[in-house]
């Protein structure tokens, strides 16, 4: 009995050591856990501002091909004379864009979707001709028929104005 009471008496402290570095190694592990959710929350923002942006340019492309698919004729884009509506080669790069009144058109918010309807500023775009493609089509004499095509580029932020994102399409109209 004597050698067993020697034995725990060496060890009274072992037991309080061991609870404590088992609680600041569960600290740490709680420290980290609550680090990695802020992160990832974060993230998921970041991603939910970008789809946004990405989401309300498409709407710009959309609203710019309906206007060019609305048009009468290819005379009605008016470029030079309207906001965002250009003649080839005469539309400043993208990123040289103003993207207000001056330089493009903003999507009326009656065409912005629901969901979309919290971005930073309405979605914005710009029509472009891009180039006329003769084709063997003959309308009357001597007029030449062929399809026109057309960069239209959209513009649209998230939440927040830093989200942003640029797209471009071309689309191809005939006009009689």
């Amino acid at each position: 009995m004597r050698c067993l009471s020697n034995t725990l008496r060496g060890q009274k402290g072992s037991v309080l050591a061991v609870g404590l570095l088992t609680l600041a190694l569960l600290t740490l592990i709680g420290i980290a856990a609550t680090t990695t959710s802020t992160l990832e929350s974060q993230v998921a923002g970041n991603d939910r501002q970008q789809k946004e942006a990405f989401y309300a340019a498409e709407v710009a492309l959309v609203v710019g091909e309906n206007v060019v698919a609305t048009l009468p004729n290819r005379a009605e884009l008016q470029e030079d004379t309207k906001p965002g509506r250009y003649a080839r080669g005469t539309q400043p790069a993208w990123d040289e864009l103003n993207w207000d009144d001056t330089d493009s058109e903003a999507v009326l918010t009656d065409a912005i979707p629901q969901g979309l309807r919290q971005v930073a500023a309405n979605p914005r775009y710009t029509i472009e001709e891009r180039l006329f493609r003769r084709d063997s089509y003959t309308i009357g004499i001597g007029v030449p028929t062929g399809v026109y095509q057309f960069n239209i580029t959209g513009r649209g932020t998230g939440g927040d104005a830093t989200a942003e994102a640029v797209l471009q399409t071309i689309f191809a109209m005939r006009y009689d």
